[in-house]
């Protein structure tokens, strides 16, 4: 493998698979993880992908997420490389069927724990559109609790999955079932692993594209919500600026004020009933 030059870029890339096959479904939100997985296909494999969007229409972070996707495509096409990245088939979260398996399985999941109410309707989304063909689904070797703590003692390999990967057993029980549409390619890797094998690669660059934050303050990430403080705790803060890492850092006090005006306001509001009481006649 070449070198990779001062800008992050490599040349020649390796050339498309003469067997590649059918393209590798892949949910790719515009984020560091799904991001990964559509480049290292596309650079590393030579494979044709063809990336699944499915927009939240609560999330503030869904438009930034689309900018994201598109900002990386173009560098992928500057490589040369645009003919094996298909365009992406969108959905929105509203379009599809009520599940109430899914849902019944969402909530049993996070009575357990952390776990991230977006799984029920991409669950939902796999087994409506993509006609019982695996969809990609990028959950990394996290060092936070998450999905990663629910799949790990359950998955086997899967053989299909281009550049390894794993896949739950037709017949697991219970709530994860709600995960046997999915392959999950990148559960050996942590966000670290992904960032120096794209150096290697040559497209760590494009990565720095990728979008993460659900709450964007001014256009850029807020530090604050649960994406911005992952990224923190999983090595790649300099994904935040200056400003965001004071408000991530000033987040606690923030609560604690907060959290003390809701005290004060629900003790004032208990005593004028006391006092309205007291005042009133009797009857």
């Amino acid at each position: 493998m070449s070198e990779p030059n001062r800008a992050g870029t490599q040349s020649p890339a390796p050339p498309p698979c003469a067997d590649a096959g059918a393209a590798v479904d892949v949910l790719w939100t515009g984020g560091w993880d799904s991001t990964y997985r559509v480049l290292d296909l596309v650079f590393n494999h030579g494979h044709p992908v063809q990336p699944h969007y499915v927009i939240a229409p609560v999330r503030e972070g869904s438009p930034y997420e689309v900018a994201a996707m598109e900002a990386i495509r173009e560098g992928v096409e500057r490589r040369g490389r645009g003919a094996l990245l298909a365009p992406v088939r969108q959905s929105s979260e509203d379009d599809l069927d009520p599940d109430p398996v899914s849902m019944r399985q969402i909530r049993q999941l996070r009575s357990q724990g952390r776990m991230g109410l977006q799984y029920e309707y991409l669950s939902g989304y796999a087994r409506q559109r993509l006609g019982g063909r695996p969809l990609d689904l990028s959950i990394e070797k996290a060092v936070h609790p998450g999905a990663f703590d629910f799949l790990g003692g359950h998955v086997v390999p899967a053989p299909d999955s281009v550049g390894g990967g794993y896949t739950l057993p037709p017949d697991v029980e219970g709530p994860l079932g709600l995960f046997l549409p999915f392959r999950f390619p990148l559960l050996d890797l942590t966000k670290q692993d992904m960032e120096e094998a794209a150096r290697q690669a040559g497209f760590v660059d494009l990565m720095a594209l990728t979008w993460f934050c659900h709450t964007p303050h001014r256009g850029q990430p807020c530090g604050q919500c649960s994406p911005c403080r992952d990224v923190v705790t999983e090595g790649l803060g300099w994904r935040l600026s200056k400003r965001a890492h004071v408000r991530r850092l000033l987040l606690p006090a923030h609560r604690a004020v907060a959290g003390a005006r809701r005290r004060l306001g629900a003790a004032r509001r208990r005593a004028t009933g006391a006092i309205g009481e007291a005042a009133s006649p009797l009857g």
